[in-house]
């Protein structure tokens, strides 16, 4: 079965410095940034859980990743990395 993510070029997914990253990642696990910087976010999180055995296949790892971003969860859990590296400093 061919995953749910569409084709994207190179520059629809380069661009801008640490900050500018920075403030696409945290967009993107917030659920208001879209396109192919999110898709491609959603299938490095599938293709993590198939590795890790939490899905079976690549659909089912698209799945949860996409649930994880709407949930709040994947957002959630980057701030909380946020905060370790404040408080660990």
């Amino acid at each position: 079965m061919e995953p749910g993510i569409p084709q994207a070029t190179l520059p629809e997914l380069t661009g801008g410095n640490a900050k500018t990253k920075a403030e696409t990642i945290t967009q993107i696990l917030a659920g208001t940034e879209t396109g192919p910087k999110r898709e491609l976010v959603i299938a490095n999180a599938a293709a993590g859980f198939v590795v890790a055995g939490l899905a079976s296949e690549m659909n089912a790892g698209i799945a949860m990743a996409r649930e994880q971003i709407a949930s709040g969860r994947a957002l959630k859990k980057l701030k909380a990395l946020q905060n370790y590296g404040i408080i660990a400093k």
